[in-house]
């Protein structure tokens, strides 16, 4: 839906009703998990009003567990987001926190995620990573135990 006229949102929506499509996707984007800004619940609800399409939402916003909810009851039939945005939350959290320059990789070959951080960090900054990282592995580590089938953690080091 992110290519649709808003000044005709209900047109474009049901010209998605009437093709071949079985889903429609909406891409939710907060500024902070990614750099742009798209739609919210009064969006998602005008949209839910005019299509019985199944309504794919994807969240790519920070905390996206916060929101599952209430996507759903604005009309969302499958709610999803990245694994990514919780490391995104971890990076967030270094750089902002300790002043530092974290950087997330993920390698999608292989679906791994790793959080690199500078040397060098002293004995404070050290100990406050840890624990940032500590905090990111048990989300991680909750995330395979409520989608085990989806979610697969094979090794973690911090």
């Amino acid at each position: 839906m992110l290519s649709a006229d808003f000044g005709h949102l209900e047109r474009d929506t049901q010209m998605v009703d009437r093709s071949a499509a079985e889903w429609v996707h909406i891409d939710v984007m907060d500024g902070v998990f990614v750099p742009n800004i798209s739609f919210g619940f009064p969006v998602l609800k005008a949209i839910r009003k005019v299509t019985a399409k199944c309504l794919d939402v994807h969240l790519m916003i920070v905390e996206p567990e916060r929101y599952v909810a209430r996507f759903a009851e604005a009309g969302a039939d499958i709610v999803c987001a990245a694994v990514t945005s919780a490391v995104r939350l971890a990076e967030c959290a270094v750089n902002d926190v300790l002043g530092l320059e974290a950087a997330v990789k993920v390698r999608e070959k292989d679906a791994s995620i790793s959080l690199k951080l500078p040397g060098g960090l002293g004995q404070t900054n050290e100990s406050t990573c840890q624990t940032l990282l500590t905090a990111l592995m048990v989300y991680c580590v909750q995330l395979h135990e409520e989608y085990p089938e989806n979610i697969i953690v094979l090794d973690m080091e911090v």
